[in-house]
């Protein structure tokens, strides 16, 4: 009984399909797919910022365009470089 209680609630829930190397798998695709979609979002907002077209983004944060798009740039692409599991995390 203390065995079940030391498991997390994933193994609980997969009981034996739940090994490591497939857990630790899950979390590879989960991760990549996560750094994958921000990239894919965040591809034509770098393009609008090295062509220089900056009034086309809206300035939600009232800083002004420029600054809106380079910090929403830099968001996208520093998470994926944070949730992806090839590169070591920068916190």
């Amino acid at each position: 009984m203390e065995q079940n209680k030391s498991k997390s609630s994933a193994c609980r829930l997969l009981g034996p399909l739940a090994t490591n190397t497939s857990m630790d798998f899950g979390v590879l695709l989960l991760r990549l797919g996560v750094a994958v979609m921000m990239l894919v979002h965040g591809i034509p907002k770098l393009g609008m910022l090295i062509s220089g077209n900056w009034a086309a983004f809206q300035d939600p944060l009232g800083i002004g365009n420029f600054l809106s798009l380079l910090l929403c740039v830099g968001a996208e692409f520093g998470s994926c470089w944070d949730s992806s599991p090839v590169w070591p995390p920068l916190s």
